[in-house]
């Protein structure tokens, strides 16, 4: 595997680790996608660089769906920290439907809604 060959401190560890949790929640094998990115995170801390919110982002996504909303809500300001910046993209993702009731996830996305009207108005 490429943890293996590359290590966990390399910036592609992160990318292949998703990838897997990725296709595990396609399978509808949230628990095992969740538990896969929590030990990754866990493992390696916060690798990668500045743009890769993508890759938390998608973190958040498999969370989300296997009910694991506390995670997901660190996993959001994690790619929030990286770059993600789509407040609207937030509240409309069928895969984080599981925590639009949550207030740190209101909160969240009325922040980058926030933002981004005040950047758009500069």
């Amino acid at each position: 595997m490429q943890l293996q060959a590359l290590g966990p401190d390399h910036p592609d560890t992160l990318a292949a680790l998703q990838l897997v949790g990725t296709a595990l929640a396609y399978e509808h094998r949230y628990q095992e996608a969740a538990k896969l990115f929590h030990d990754a995170i866990e493992n390696q801390g916060k690798a990668g660089g500045k743009d890769d919110f993508h890759v938390w982002y998608s973190f958040a996504c498999v969370a989300s769906a296997a009910n694991r909303h506390e995670e997901a809500i660190r996993y959001l300001r994690e790619a929030v920290h990286r770059g993600y910046n789509d407040g609207n993209g937030l509240m409309t993702d069928d895969d984080l439907r599981g925590l639009r009731h949550n207030s740190d996830f209101q909160t969240l996305a009325a922040t980058l809604n926030r933002t981004s009207a005040t950047t758009q108005s500069r």
